[in-house]
């Protein structure tokens, strides 16, 4: 993916943005997308995933606070779920997937994945590089600043663990039962 990153700067996004479809009408970064998102991402062409990325704004889940979740519940056998992950931009998707069949309907996979904003049924946990992506555009503007939020990627071989991100694009492993924010995130305008 190529990243076209808008030339505004960070924390001077426009207060209205305009609302977008990423085909007739396409998107910038700030704009409202057409699952009622935050648009952070613009790959500059359509690609197989999208071109567009937008992450659910503030209070997608009817609550003024994300919601909190484990990654993966612990099993009762106590063995930890291991799941193959990628961290890069475009990963978010297949792993969140794979989360959700691991590790059941308590998940915070699970949860990405319910989310209906906009009527779009293709929500997802976000990637490390996909969240990295959204906190480096839109921190203050789409409420991530000062709380751990996680990713969908793994990011290591402790099958305990995966990574777990914060404001500024700082992140760190964190305990799969442990519960953190969720946000979900969404790519849309393949043409």
């Amino acid at each position: 993916m190529v990243l076209l990153v808008s030339t505004l700067a960070v924390g001077s996004l426009p207060a209205s943005a305009a609302t977008c479809d990423g085909v007739a009408i396409p998107c910038s970064i700030g704009d409202t997308g057409p699952g009622g998102g935050i648009v952070f991402y613009d790959a500059g062409t359509a690609e197989t995933g999208g071109r567009y990325m937008e992450i659910a704004p503030q209070g997608w889940s009817g609550k003024v606070r994300d919601p909190l979740r484990p990654l993966c519940p612990r099993k009762k056998d106590g063995y930890w779920t291991v799941f193959p992950s990628g961290m890069e931009l475009g990963d978010g998707e297949v792993n969140t997937r794979r989360i959700a069949k691991k590790c059941g309907k308590k998940s915070a996979a699970s949860l990405a994945q319910k989310y209906r904003g906009g009527g779009k049924k293709d929500w997802f946990l976000p990637s490390d590089a996909e969240f990295v992506m959204a906190v480096a555009m839109l921190e203050l503007r789409a409420g991530l600043a000062g709380t751990w939020f996680w990713t969908s990627s793994q990011g290591s071989d402790i099958p305990n663990t995966a990574i777990r991100m914060r404001n500024s694009g700082w992140s760190m492993y964190g305990y799969k039962d442990n519960r953190f924010r969720v946000r979900p995130i969404r790519a849309f305008g393949t043409g």
